[in-house]
């Protein structure tokens, strides 16, 4: 090694030795050194960031650099190398004022342009990076990595067509290029060309399982590989963000790939849950459900533990949620736990997510007689933990939502598995025996298109926080609002809202001047898209005012600011509507032909407000209209609301809870005596 009067170019040759030899923690020592003797060197610091970012240490590979560019002495080629790794530490608005100033020396470089293309899509600017990739692609023609980029920002943006133009250039001039090969399948799935993108995923399944095992990635998402589930996937993405240009081409997807008979897969599970806010029919909802539950079942641990076959004792009921958390499900369901009689049932509650610190988890930690947070172990450990407590009816919370594990249900954990709350829809499979539902939310006139055996309740298949407390509510002002205005209230998520109720909204604002729409704050680009529906209209985008976020206390107050909330029709409101009506807000609901759109309606019947469900658009636009304009109408409901919501069938939770555990001793009665499940009605009161 050099001595202690070596010179920083004999550290810097000592270092580049050492890194042809692979003793790369030495180089660095070495490059680290030789920087110390003279940290505006250039070619020093580049050599020394190079190494440290090659070894996963981002922060030291920029601090080598940050000298040379304090002193002003950075090239080009250096300062691109200073966004890319501003990137990668999470930092792409900086990436991109550097490369910036990079293009302003150098019109055309090529890193410059790379990094700035990528900092674009970092942030959400889809079109700025897809213009700017265009011209890095046709700068640099015979660069496949940068046809790759302007083909990945094209996919981004929707322009599938494009991007297979871009990524064949690419596969022109690097035939073995992975990602090329992705991005080829992609958007072969999105221009629904589903057998060409197969090949693609298949070519790369080969490439993945070529490679070692310790080197592969140990989260593949095994979605990757089917067309179908991403074209899917990635249009509700797309419907998340009120981009409603994807729904009839995707409902034809739906209706042709999956009508009776078809013996598909679906590889996401939320996908189910997702397509609840289409225009599909209960038949169309379970046969997309089917295609998920074959997934599911394939992926579902054997259980060797026998499960309870009699009762001795109490009945041992549990509920497995992903939902324990700061979520609607838990601000629903939490009451249910101090509220069953524990003379009768052994209570236990099964998380999925680890303890998010928040009043709702640490009420149903509290509340739940047997507490177990499962979220760190394997499927097979889980279904083994809770075999072992010998449950008799398991109640899923959750469904296909996010953070689910049904794969644990497709295992058979308990001899009567139910679902009741989050995902309103089918199951698909014979893993759930029940769903717990109520006679207006699911007609009995439609059981075939359940798997499922249905248990419906009376009053309604909602549960909620009867313990509640509205506080004094905010001015308008402070809300946002004009005080004179009249203010039509939809605080449902965005992913809801849909273009039929869409058009009615903006044809109440455009007969009521003096009107506005108060929804929910979402992501900026579909709040983005919903001021351009509107302004396509012919609606101001002032008329149309969002929320912020807030703590629940806070948010409840603010409906009272609010007129009436108007609810979207596919997947109605659930705890949302629940919120509005306990603070006196009255709801306007259309009942649907699907569970998912009739649950507002089945919530506002149990609040006693009946006649705010109606039957049809039409109704539900003069309804809206009607109220509107005849104030003492609108008055009359909202003093009912506030005088008799509160002591409502909606709001008598220990009564919800005693028709649950009715239900639950019908359903036990059932298998303890080895018969099939069987939809039965849920009697109003105990004989």
């Amino acid at each position: 090694m050099p001595g202690s009067n070596t010179s920083t170019a004999d550290w810097l040759a000592q270092g580049h030795r050492l890194r042809q030899d692979g003793r790369m923690e030495a180089a660095l020592l070495a490059f680290t050194r030789a920087q110390a003797l003279d940290p505006c060197d250039p070619e020093v610091a580049r050599a020394a960031a190079t190494l440290a970012d090659s070894l996963k240490f981002p922060a030291r590979a920029l601090h080598f650099l940050q000298a040379v560019v304090d002193a002003g002495s950075a090239d080009t080629d250096l300062l691109a190398m200073v966004a890319s790794l501003h990137l990668e530490l999470g930092a792409p608005e900086v990436a991109r004022e550097i490369c910036d100033g990079v293009l302003s020396r150098q019109r055309s470089h090529r890193d410059a342009l790379m990094n700035r293309g990528m900092a674009l899509r970092a942030v959400g600017d889809v079109a700025g990076a897809i213009e700017n990739d265009c011209r890095l692609a046709r700068a640099y023609i015979g660069s496949a990595s940068a046809q790759l980029n302007y083909a990945d920002a094209c996919l981004m943006g929707g322009r599938y067509a494009d991007a297979l133009s871009a990524i064949g250039r690419a596969l022109s001039l690097a035939p073995d290029l992975i990602g090329a090969h992705r991005v080829r399948g992609l958007a072969l799935a999105m221009l629904g060309r589903f057998d060409e993108a197969n090949a693609e995923f298949a070519y790369l399944q080969d490439q993945y399982d070529t490679v070692d095992d310790g080197d592969r990635e140990k989260n593949i998402d095994r979605a990757l590989f089917d067309a179908l589930t991403i074209y899917i996937a990635h249009s509700m993405e797309r419907w998340s963000l009120c981009d409603w240009s994807v729904q009839l081409p995707l409902l034809v997807v739906l209706r042709q790939y999956f009508s009776n008979g078809h013996r598909r897969r679906l590889m996401e599970k939320t996908i189910a849950f997702n397509v609840l806010s289409l225009p599909l029919t209960s038949s169309e909802q379970r046969n997309i459900a089917v295609a998920v539950a074959r997934f599911i079942q394939e992926q579902a641990p054997v259980r060797t533990i026998p499960l309870a076959k009699t009762r001795s004792g109490r009945l041992r009921v549990a509920y497995l949620s992903a939902d324990f958390r700061r979520h609607p499900v838990a601000e629903c369901l939490w009451r249910v736990f101090p509220l069953h009689d524990r003379s009768r049932f052994e209570v236990f509650a099964y998380s999925l997510t680890a303890n998010d610190g928040s009043p709702m988890r640490a009420c149903i930690e509290a509340d739940a007689e047997h507490f177990a947070d499962i979220s760190l172990l394997s499927d097979r450990e889980a279904v083994e933990r809770i075999a072992l407590d010998q449950i008799h009816v398991l109640v899923d919370c959750s469904g296909y939502t996010e953070h689910t594990r049904p794969q644990l249900l497709a295992a058979r954990i308990a001899p009567v598995q139910a679902q009741i709350l989050g995902a309103p829809g089918p199951c698909g499979g014979s893993f759930v025996d029940y769903r717990i539902t109520d006679a207006f939310a699911t007609p009995p006139s439609t059981t075939s298109d359940w798997d499922e055996a249905l248990a419906w309740l009376p009053d309604t298949l909602f549960l909620c926080d009867d313990t509640l407390n509205v506080q004094p509510p905010p001015s308008r002002a402070a809300c946002g609002l004009p005080d004179d205005a009249f203010v039509f209230c939809c605080f449902n998520n965005h992913y809801k809202i849909d273009p039929d109720v869409f058009s009615i909204w903006m044809r109440l604002l455009k007969l009521l001047p003096n009107s506005v729409l108060w929804l929910v704050e979402g992501q900026k680009e579909s709040m983005a898209r919903l001021w351009n529906e509107a302004k396509k209209c012919g609606v101001e985008n002032a008329r149309l005012i969002f929320a912020p976020f807030l703590p629940l206390p806070q948010h409840l107050a603010r409906h009272a600011c609010a007129d009436l909330f108007l609810d979207t029709f596919y997947y109605n409101a659930g705890t949302t509507a629940v919120y509005a009506l306990r603070a006196g807000l009255p709801v306007l609901t259309c009942a649907g032909q699907t569970t998912v759109a009739r649950m507002g309606g089945s919530v506002v019947r149990a609040a006693g407000l009946p006649e705010l469900v109606v039957e049809s658009p039409r109704d539900y636009e003069v309804m809206a209209l009607r109220l509107a304009t005849l104030p003492n109408q609108l008055s009359d409901l909202r003093c009912r609301l506030r005088a008799e919501g509160p002591t409502s069938r909606l709001f008598d939770m220990p009564g919800r809870v005693r028709a649950l555990e009715r239900a639950y001793e019908a359903m036990w009665q059932r298998a303890e005596h080895g018969k099939v499940p069987e939809s039965f009605v849920v009697p109003a009161e105990s004989n």
